[in-house]
């Protein structure tokens, strides 16, 4: 072989191992390159599948959440219902209510009471001359109504079944006629009027037809 055939050889020979070197380096590059993709696409694969349990445990917790609270709000008020009232001037247990007086004023307040699974009302006010006034939301002749209860107008209280007026300064004082039958069985002593249970509930044959805690 002549020296310029064998050069040409051997400067071939290197070409060939120089593109072979290239073919492996660009397989090597595109196989990383491919592992590499797989593994970011797995992650966010991962990634994506881990937000849609996320945003599904919200979707199904805030519901929850949602039933929960309102759940707690209808014991409450049925609580508020059983007992009478969250107000400060009132407390209503067992026992029976107690009105601190030091809170009353001329707004009169309707407290809710159960007896003997019957719902009943004690009315709750300060007259004009500062005194603390208490009767049953009833009336004496209407009671066999579902509306013989009064409401507030002014200075007056107004039953709901037959339209007469009683004055707010007499409440709990008229023994008879179309006015809100008076309790008659309570202490008031240093302010607070008690109420005992078993006044309430010898009461509470007045309210069993009437609608207005029901």
């Amino acid at each position: 072989m002549r020296p310029a055939e064998l050069f040409y050889f051997i400067q071939l020979s290197n070409v060939r191992n120089l593109r072979a070197q290239q073919l492996d380096i660009k397989g090597a590059f595109f196989y990383n390159y491919s592992k590499l993709y797989k593994t970011y696409r797995n992650k966010r694969v991962i990634r994506e599948g881990a937000s849609v349990k996320n945003q599904q445990k919200k979707n199904i917790l805030l519901p929850t959440v949602a039933v929960i609270a309102v759940t707690a709000a209808v014991i409450v008020s049925v609580i508020v219902k059983r007992f009478g009232s969250d107000d400060p001037a009132v407390k209503v247990d067992s026992t029976g209510i107690s009105i601190d007086t030091g809170y009353l004023d001329s707004t009169v307040r309707f407290i809710d009471y159960q007896a003997d699974g019957i719902d009943l009302q004690v009315m709750a006010v300060q007259d004009a001359t500062g005194a603390a006034r208490i009767a049953y939301n009833t009336c004496q002749t209407c009671n066999g109504s579902p509306e013989a209860y009064f409401v507030q107008e002014g200075g007056y209280v107004v039953c709901q079944n037959c339209g007469v007026s009683h004055p707010i300064n007499q409440l709990g004082d008229v023994k008879a006629g179309c006015n809100p039958i008076p309790v008659t069985n309570y202490t008031e002593e240093d302010g607070i009027i008690k109420i005992p249970a078993s006044e309430l509930a010898a009461n509470a044959e007045y309210f069993t037809s009437w609608k207005k805690g029901k």
